[in-house]
């Protein structure tokens, strides 16, 4: 699948049959991989100053890092900004009717070299999922089938007493 990292031991099994003579044919073969795969993975040893040796040693996080640098997103100035204002968005955010797209329209009109709109959705995404907290819990004297609980399009939370039929 395009895009998908490899498992370390793959890799680890990839420069081992590159350390031993294979071609990166006969690599992806073995090992099941696209050769277009083997050969940007043997670009990156033969551009690097670490010997093949040396990798095969290296812990998985290791070898991890030496191969995937990282995402630079975050090194990003657009997304220094992005976190001075996510509290911002998040207040925002909580008040009724408001969403992620009239937000990022206000930071767009503020930041016109900001984050795109999908760019942004996900940045929001990946901050806000982080942050949820379960809104319920049912403690251990909850009896199953005693209370209906009905979420009317979440601006209404309502329960209906069985023996009564009361919503209370």
């Amino acid at each position: 699948m395009p895009g998908t990292i490899i498992e370390m031991s793959k890799i680890k099994q990839m420069l081992r049959l590159y350390d031993t003579g294979y071609t990166n044919r006969q690599i992806a073969k073995a090992l099941s991989i696209d050769k277009e795969t083997v050969n940007k993975y043997v670009r990156q040893v033969k551009s690097g100053d670490i010997p093949v040796k040396s990798l095969l040693k290296m812990e998985d996080l290791e070898l991890e890092k030496h191969f995937y640098a990282g995402n630079p997103a975050y090194t990003d100035a657009r997304m220094e900004k992005f976190l001075e204002l996510l509290p911002y968005f998040k207040e925002q955010l909580s008040h009724k009717h408001v969403t992620r797209y009239h937000v990022w329209e206000e930071y767009k009109q503020r930041f016109p070299d900001g984050y795109g709109r999908s760019q942004f959705f996900f940045h929001l995404k990946q901050n806000l999922v982080a942050a949820i907290k379960p809104t319920t819990v049912l403690t251990d004297t909850y009896t199953p089938g005693n209370y209906l609980f009905v979420d009317f399009a979440g601006d209404t939370l309502s329960y209906v007493d069985p023996e009564t039929g009361e919503i209370i």
